[in-house]
Order: C-alpha cells, then structure tokens, then sequence
C-alpha cells in the first residue's frame, strides 16, 4: 500500500512539473522578477526606517503565520474507484495514510523557513530577536501542523476530536505569545497541544471514506482551479465561464454591432484561459504601481506590462474559424479585424485607465499624466499598426502551409 501512495504522489508531481514550464513563461518570470525586485526594495527600506516594535507589524505576522499553519490537510491522492476495487483490503490501508500524513507534514514543514527567512529582518532589528528565538518559532510551526494533520486523521477514522474553532484559537494565541512575548514560551504551547493531540491519536483500521473522498476532490478541485489561471487543462475545466461582474463589458446580440463583435466580446469576458492571464498581468502591474519606486523609468515596467498583456490576447483572433455563427451571418474579413481592434481596444484602454487611477493614488503625479499619455500613443500603434500586419503575416503563413500539404 505503501508503494502504491509514493506512485500516485509520483504521477501527481509530474503532472505539476508539465504544467509549470507554461505557468513560469517568460512574460511572467519577467513580472515576477520585478514584483519581487520591488517588494524586497521596500520591505530593506522600511526595516531600515524601524525604529522598534510595530503593532500592525506583529498583527500582520500573527495572521500570517496563523493561516499558513491552519490551511493545508493529509493529501492521499485517493480515487473514486478505491472505494469499489479496494474496499476489501480496508485493514491495510494503515501504512497508506501513515505514507500520506508523513508527506503532507514534511512538504508542508517547508513554509517554516520560508516564512522564518522572510519574517527574519523585522524580527531581527524590529524586535531583536535572536537565531534561537527563529528556531523556536520554526518548530512552534512544524508541531502546530502536526497537531492539524492528526487530528484530520483522527476525522478520517470517524472519531471527534476538539472543534476547528479551538484549532485556530490556540494557533493564535501560540503565535501571539510568541511575537508578543517570547518564542519559547509559544514552542511550550506549541509542545504541549501537540503531545496532547498524539496521546489521544490512534491509528486504526476503519476509515470513513466519504470523507476522505470529498476532501481529497476539493483539494485537487482547489489545485484543478490554480492551474487554470495559468493554462488550458485538458479536464476539470470549463470552456466559459459567466462572470456576472463583467457583464457590462460583454456585447449581447442586440447590442452587438456585427456578428465578430459579439463573437470577440464573449470569446474573452467569459474565456477561461486568456481572461485569466491578462487579468493576472494586470493585478501584477496594480500591484507594482504601490511598491515601484516613482521615477520615470518605472513607466517603462508598465509600458512593457500592457505590451505583454495584450501580446497574449493575439490567438483570440482565430476563435471565428469554425464558427456556426459567420455561416449564417457572412461578413468579410475586414469587419472581422474592426471587430478585434474594437475588442483590444476596449481592453486595453481599460487596462491603461485602472492602472493611470492606481499610479495617482500611489503618489506617482505627473508622471501618472505621463504614463496615460504614452500607454494611449502605444495602444494606437499596437492596434492599428502593429496587429493588422501580424494578423496577415500569420494568414500568409497559413496559406503557404495548405499549400505545401496539397503538393
């Protein structure tokens, strides 16, 4: 049973690393490269402007941390046939979910130093702490997750054990001790609810299936979904989605001023895979407008975030071929490419407008001005220039390749 949980872990793993090389492309390694550029700017900054303890700092921690511990569960990668093909060998199921819970613990252990590498600069000149105190607070987080993890398979087994509510209190208040008062006294909290959870935790042989089934579907429902917002899965996936917030910006039929248009218009509101991106590099950019500093080179981030954005957009262009709708409707190609610069254009003014807004409330002044100009000048270049001459480039290409398949 054993070697059959560390193959399915296998085959989940694999699956990951093939979607990561089109989660991690070029366009938003280079954001991500400057969000974290920006943030770790800021974040030196402020730790050198500290002149002590900060409240809303110590709160921000505390909450931080708090959640890291109290989300995440045992993956078992079970399937729904499990409960029909190997129902029979339930009494051996125990070295199972024994491999399951090491696991989760030990992949989940590694946000212990990952959150105690980030929170270590504040902690060291804000509030002076030393390496013991940091190794305190690493295992105040591994033994609290370990607490959570057992007392998920104490639920599995259909036993009850304390509330969720208590759960979350006692996180808290070990996290609250700890950066209110001293790591230690959080780590004897921590040790000791996690040697009252162990005493009261036994592994037996009947285990509730229903449960372990819908929790092991909604975390790879929950992983399904954050792969999404990156690439087009091949399951698990809606070709549309309605998004009732943007209902404003879609076309309807009669509102529509040629069959293309509404086509467009619909095509990307209510798209799952190129919606997502663009909605993506624009938070990025949301994001960068408050940590960059302002200076009138930082346009030229912003300049190339819009660029990148709506460069993304280009294969919405071949969503008419196919189309039921253009038989019916003919229309030439030429309204055809009206109606996809009338699509990018409204999205991409929409883009320059949010962003103009965030850059004046992030202090940026007339350089806020500057950028909306400018952005403007880019969009028409990049609509009425560029895209027309891409589009008919590829088109040629096309044809060249039937051809070639004829002969």
């Amino acid at each position: 049973m054993k070697a059959l949980f560390n193959k399915r872990q296998e085959k989940e793993f694999q699956d990951f690393l093939y979607y990561s090389r089109y989660i991690f492309n070029d366009h938003f390694v280079i954001a991500l490269m400057f969000l974290v550029g920006a943030l770790s700017l800021n974040y030196s900054r402020w730790v050198q402007a500290l002149q002590g303890r900060q409240v809303i700092a110590d709160g921000l921690l505390i909450v931080a941390f708090s959640l890291m511990t109290w989300l995440g569960g045992v993956r078992t990668y079970l399937k729904e046939a499990d409960i029909q093909f190997l129902l029979a060998l339930e009494t051996e199921w125990k070295a199972y979910f024994k491999a399951a819970f090491r696991s989760s613990l030990l992949k989940q252990s590694f946000l212990a130093p990952l959150a105690c590498f980030l929170a270590w600069p504040y902690l060291k000149w804000g509030l002076n702490w030393t390496g013991w105190e940091l190794l305190a607070l690493a295992l105040s987080f591994i033994l609290l997750k370990a607490t959570g993890l057992m007392a998920d398979m104490e639920a599995y087994q259909g036993r009850s054990g304390q509330p969720a509510w208590l759960h979350l209190v006692l996180i808290l208040l070990v996290y609250g001790l700890a950066f209110a008062y001293q790591a230690v006294w959080g780590l004897a909290l921590a040790g000791g609810y996690a040697l009252w959870q162990a005493f009261h935790s036994t592994w037996g042989d009947r285990w509730d299936w229903q449960t372990l089934l819908g929790d092991e579907g909604q975390a790879k429902q929950s992983l399904t979904s954050f792969l999404s917002l990156f690439v087009d899965l091949k399951a698990g996936k809606k070709q549309t989605k309605r998004r009732a917030y943007l209902d404003a910006l879609t076309l309807s039929l009669d509102k529509a001023p040629s069959a293309h248009a509404y086509l467009y218009s619909r095509s990307f509101w209510r798209s799952t895979d190129l919606f997502p991106i663009w909605r993506r590099l624009t938070l990025v950019s949301l994001l960068l407008a408050f940590t960059l500093p302002k200076h009138g080179l930082t346009l030229v981030v912003f300049l190339l975030l819009n660029y990148a954005s709506h460069f993304q957009l280009l294969p919405l262009a071949k969503a008419k071929e196919g189309q039921t709708m253009l038989k019916l409707y003919p229309e030439s190609d030429d309204q055809g490419l009206r109606a996809f610069q009338g699509l990018l254009g409204q999205v991409y003014t929409f883009q320059v407008l949010v962003l103009s807004l965030a850059l004046c409330l992030a202090s940026f002044g007339i350089w806020a001005l500057v950028y909306l100009l400018t952005a403007l000048v880019f969009e028409f270049l990049f609509i009425r220039y560029y895209l027309p001459r891409r589009l008919q480039k590829k088109k040629r290409a096309r044809s060249a390749g039937r051809k070639k398949q004829k002969i």
